[in-house]
């Protein structure tokens, strides 16, 4: 095994490869190229960069482009259930590049998560009734579990911020596809034990520390908005019918679950988001009916589909004056 090392100049630094060959035999030789491009390579040099990996494509074998092409496969299958999507930040971060061939942890992330994501087929279904389920201190009232249970045995998929009474409806009824996040460890462990669900899927947002009803002691802990507000809709390559929000950050959460639902393909006349203690002492939530009209509505709970002149940034906009509002 030969290791070779190649630097090539460019403006402020040199970008390093470190080029791996195994020789097999005269007619298969294969090449593993590792480098440090996402550290090192600057934007000025993006196009560069790029032109030089298409020429060192264009050099393999057979082999390796039969490779390329399965896993661009693989790709296109694991992501083409969902539309792109473009992240920005206030700091007006950028990534460097985009990597042109996907890697095989995310080939097998994408498999992963398409596995643990798929409904139950053979689930029992059936109508919720008062008294069905125990009752926690979360708040509904009894119009608000009729309306949401009615609502939940007509989806096939649910997501919850906020876990609790609602979970064991959800579990009751049947959801086939149920996904859910709390930031209190505890919490979601009686949410877990009283479903009994082995497909329900739950995600502990870390926000630190908490108060009564998951109040973060220190909101202003920066890992708290992705913890809470994006990275448990991450790895869900489908939209949701029905989005409950009735844990923290409400405003935010329901933003981002109407993005999560457009950016997976989800239809937006059907999609609905359900945002708990909808009343007059938490007035700031009816800033939501800038982008949604509100369709059900029971004493504490309002259900909201998106208005057909909203848009993404619009959405987008809202979510981001509320990011920190951790109510």
């Amino acid at each position: 095994m030969n290791i070779k090392h190649h630097r090539k100049g460019s403006v402020g630094q040199a970008h390093r490869r470190d080029v791996i060959s195994d020789h097999h035999n005269d007619d298969n030789f294969s090449k593993i190229e590792a480098r440090n491009d996402a550290d090192e390579l600057e934007m000025g040099n993006e196009e560069e960069w790029i032109r030089d990996k298409e020429n060192r494509e264009r050099g393999n074998n057979n082999n390796g482009k039969s490779m390329s092409i399965l896993l661009c496969f693989v790709f296109l299958f694991g992501v083409s259930i969902g539309n792109s999507v473009t992240f920005s930040t206030n700091n007006g971060f950028q990534p460097k590049h985009q990597p042109p061939v996907l890697k095989l942890f995310d080939v097998m992330h994408n498999h992963l998560s398409l596995l643990a994501n798929k409904p139950v087929e053979q689930v029992s279904r059936r109508e919720y009734h008062l008294g069905a389920v125990p009752t926690t201190r979360g708040g509904l009232t009894d119009s608000d579990r009729e309306l949401l249970a009615s609502i939940y045995f007509n989806s096939s998929s649910v997501f919850e911020f906020g876990l609790g009474e609602s979970t064991h409806i959800a579990a009751y009824v049947g959801v086939p596809r149920y996904s859910g996040v709390d930031n209190d460890p505890v919490w979601i462990g009686k949410a877990r034990d009283g479903a009994k669900m082995d497909h329900f899927r739950f995600s502990f947002a870390d926000t630190g520390k908490t108060s009564d009803f998951g109040h973060p002691i220190n909101d202003k802990m920066q890992k708290i908005p992705l913890d809470y507000q994006s990275a448990p809709l991450n790895n869900e390559y489908h939209a949701f019918d029905f989005y409950l929000v009735d844990g923290r950050y409400r405003v935010a959460t329901a933003c981002s679950s109407f993005l999560h639902a457009i950016s997976r393909g989800g239809d937006m006349s059907q999609v609905l988001v359900g945002v708990h203690d909808w009343v007059s002492d938490r007035s700031y939530l009816f800033e939501l009916t800038s982008i949604a009209d509100v369709v059900h509505q029971s004493e504490r709970l309002a259900v909201m589909r998106m208005k057909t002149n909203v848009s993404e940034h619009d959405i987008h906009e809202l979510w981001k004056s509320h990011i920190w509002d951790r109510n």
